[in-house]
């Protein structure tokens, strides 16, 4: 377990330590269903007691400085790295307001920011991205990544305003008199517009919007000596035109360590009405470098605002154009995370009625449900599916839920490498479609965790983390991150939750904050 955990918050001038404990419910247990499926093994009980993950320990809480209630904070994307001279978290997100540790010009009010918190020390800025003229609009922040270099590799998207500079920082001194670099986002008739971002030791490397006219990205990814990013967007990106004038979702890849000269994959068409803030996906490199994506199409028995159909797609080093992975179904779906380890390929999301990813079928669900498919890179088929048919989730649910977002932990504790599943639950499908988009302004979503085994998809345990009032309050999971001891969950956090320790916060007095959680194994 670590020893000093760091405490950001807008009342602080630095850094303190703290750590709790959430009031777990008493009965965590694994899979419910006496009756296994395919591939899956019937999870009766929580598996082996070495694998339960110990209670979580308060690694960062993230406030604005305003703490008007329609101000947020969250955090979209967690980076794990572990050095010999001890490891570090790295947060990336989006804030509704200014935040304690950055400079910002006085009427921002939406800004990304980047964080290192360190397992022992005080946590510090890494950089930001700030509008230096009054602009409407969100600024989105997506995934975040780390090559092999130390450099933090970023996504994002900000307000399409002609001539509007954006200023990059490390957050100190005025960030729009000194940023080292800057762009300027266009009006070429969409809502946002995309950018990559390189950070190293708190000073940019690299950014650009990279594209001519809309979009907003949705992933970033590293690895097999790639540096790749997802998004939706029309226009030119990287000097490669889209094909026609909807947007469409894309795939960039670079060699490791930079973001011009890449290529460019347009795979499929988006929903015009989603572009950018309910729009979901994920992106994931393997160890040969091949891309694993997913995300939420158009499905062609109707509209895109209203239905979804799940896409994954393969893309192996030097080839040219992406491989699509067989999938099937008769009702709503939508993918949402990727991530690989254990030499497969996990692919995460949301279904309602029948779904096949890979000739892997999962228990047909009457509501919105999560799934998981564990996809060999040879034969592009499902190796298991979760839940499988005959199994019931561990994890107890009254309404929707859908994967945000998964981990691949190595763990010798577990004595097998383990998939943790970080999930939203909500109350109806619509609230739903937001979970995985980071969005903080709805109430009633919260979260269910599970950790399935990577070889078979047996799920090994499974517990939900509810706030007071699971209604009309919001404990919503945005990101993961791990390494071989365990792993940090990000959450967004608004309203009341019991935690024990005298130091941490039960209620978030207003606005979103951001809780970061770390689970050891």
């Amino acid at each position: 377990m670590k020893r000093l955990l760091a405490l950001v918050a807008a009342s602080l001038p630095s850094v303190a330590a703290c750590s709790f404990v959430l009031d777990f419910p008493e009965d965590v247990a694994g899979g419910g269903a006496a009756e296994g499926g395919a591939g899956a093994g019937g999870g009766a009980g929580g598996g082996p007691a070495e694998c339960s993950p110990a209670p979580p320990e308060l690694t960062a809480l993230l406030e604005p400085t305003d703490s008007g209630a329609s101000n947020y904070v969250t955090v979209t994307g967690l980076v794990r790295r572990d050095a010999p001279t001890g490891g570090w978290v790295d947060l990336y997100g989006e804030s509704g307001a200014a935040m304690a540790g950055f400079n910002f010009p006085s009427f921002s009010s939406n800004l990304l920011f980047a964080l290192r918190a360190p397992d022992e020390g005080i946590t510090f800025p890494l950089g930001s991205v700030v509008a230096c003229d009054l602009v409407p609009g969100y600024s989105l922040g997506g995934r975040v990544s780390l090559t092999s270099e130390d450099l933090l590799f970023v996504s994002g998207s900000i307000p399409a305003q002609a001539q509007t500079p954006y200023g990059f920082s490390p957050g100190e001194g005025d960030v729009c008199a000194s940023s080292p670099l800057q762009i300027a986002s266009n009006d070429a008739g969409g809502a946002s517009v995309p950018f990559f971002a390189l950070y190293q030791d708190g000073e940019q490397v690299f950014a650009d919007p990279s594209y001519s006219a809309g979009g907003t990205t949705l992933g970033t990814a590293v690895g097999g000596g790639v540096t790749a990013g997802l998004g939706v967007g029309n226009g030119s990106l990287f000097g490669t035109e889209a094909p026609g004038a909807e947007p469409l979702y894309f795939i960039s890849r670079s060699p490791e360590n930079q973001v011009v000269q890449a290529e460019v994959a347009f795979l499929e068409l988006a929903s015009v009405d989603d572009v950018p803030a309910e729009l979901e996906g994920g992106i994931a490199a393997d160890v040969d470098g091949t891309m694993w994506v997913t995300g939420r199409g158009c499905a062609a028995a109707g509209p895109c605002a209203s239905l979804g159909e799940v896409f994954v797609y393969a893309w192996e080093a030097g080839v040219t154009d992406p491989v699509a992975v067989e999938v099937a179904g008769d009702d709503l779906s939508f993918g949402t995370a990727a991530r690989t380890g254990g030499g497969l390929a996990y692919i995460g999301g949301g279904y309602r009625g029948q779904l096949m990813i890979g000739g892997g079928s999962f228990e047909p669900s009457p509501d919105s449900g999560a799934f998981v498919a564990a996809i060999d890179p040879e034969t592009r088929q499902a190796t298991w599916t979760y839940p499988a048919l005959g199994v019931t989730p561990g994890f107890d649910t009254t309404g929707d839920e859908s994967v945000v977002d998964l981990a691949y932990v190595d763990s010798s504790a577990c004595g097998r490498g383990v998939v943790i599943v970080a999930g939203c639950i909500a109350a109806d499908s619509a609230s739903l479609r937001r979970c995985g988009a980071h969005r903080a302004d709805q109430n009633g979503r919260y979260t269910f965790l599970v950790m399935l085994d990577a070889a078979t998809g047996e799920e090994l345990w499974a517990t939900e983390l509810l706030p007071n009032d699971t209604e009309n309050d919001l404990l919503l999971p945005t990101a993961l991150a791990s390494d071989d001891s365990g792993f940090w969950l990000a959450t967004s956090f608004r309203g009341r939750v019991e935690i024990p320790s005298p130091e941490a916060p039960t209620d978030s007095g207003g606005p979103a904050t951001a809780l970061v959680l770390y689970f050891g194994l």
